[in-house]
């Protein structure tokens, strides 16, 4: 890893789904719940076992939160024709548009009166769906200062802020960043949320760890070191693609590679 980003003058943006919490679990219950309740009623007695592992297959593919709530529309579908979908970012990406901008918003305002619901109701449950992953959780205890780190994510700050909380870990304010979805189209982009704090904040550069390709390609302003997590959700096929992840300067990190990104940042 580079020392150039372990020095006082970076900042470290980590995405939240697929970086910091491993949020399948909840993302799965919450959108079943949400497509039974408001699309397809009423809910099963059961909940399949190949059905969360279809979930499991798709869930790389997703941009934001709405996405979820297009898997199990997929799923229904794939259950009534018998055909299956195939789990690559161009089909997923074309059935988004399909289902078109209108569709994706109720998706997207249905599946956060959910969620406000089951956290409400059972917030227990709701923060057990919603694990941090073991290592950075732990990396983040024993921070002595979590000033120069941000969270970066389509997620609402404030289930963010829970499922910290819960954790144990208390961000500085305003170090959750909410980046925008924009249902049926492109998200807001995070490498220009991450050039507007770094010019708001006077740092000169940044590393920025996501699960999803996508968001870390693309021009920036500013000098931004792209690293792709391996233990998060992204596709396997992207994170072995040594020449794609050149070609956009995208860099894999590992768990065991993280300690020396945030020790320099994070004292």
């Amino acid at each position: 890893m580079p020392s150039d980003f372990g020095e006082g003058h970076a900042l470290l943006f980590l995405d939240f789904d697929g970086v910091v919490c491993d949020s399948e679990g909840e993302c799965f219950a919450s959108s079943w719940l949400t497509w039974h309740e408001h699309f397809s009623p009423p809910a099963p007695e059961h909940v399949g076992r190949a059905l969360r592992q279809r979930f499991h297959e798709l869930r790389p593919l997703i941009s934001s939160g709405e996405d979820y709530v297009l898997i199990q529309q997929v799923l229904a579908e794939e259950r009534l024709s018998g055909v299956t979908f195939p789990a690559n970012q161009v089909a997923f990406d074309d059935a988004r548009r399909a289902t078109g901008g209108d569709r994706m918003t109720t998706f997207k305002s249905a599946l956060a009166d959910t969620r406000a619901r089951f956290l409400t109701d059972r917030k227990a449950e709701w923060l057990r769906l919603n694990p941090l992953y073991p290592h950075v959780r732990s990396l983040l205890l024993e921070a002595a200062d979590l000033n120069r780190i941000r969270i970066l994510s389509t997620k609402a700050p404030q289930l963010i802020e829970h499922i910290l909380g819960a954790a144990g870990l208390s961000m500085v304010p305003g170090s959750v960043m909410h980046a925008s979805s924009r249902p049926g189209g492109e998200d807001e982009r995070k490498l220009d949320l991450i050039a507007g704090e770094l010019e708001r904040t006077g740092y000169a550069a940044a590393a920025f760890v996501e699960d999803q390709f996508e968001h870390l390609t693309g021009p920036c302003a500013f000098a931004v070191r792209r690293l792709l997590c391996d233990w998060g959700y992204a596709l396997p096929a992207v994170v072995a693609n040594a020449e794609l992840l050149a070609r956009e300067h995208v860099h894999r990190i590992s768990a065991d590679q993280l300690p020396a990104l945030l020790q320099p940042i994070t004292g």
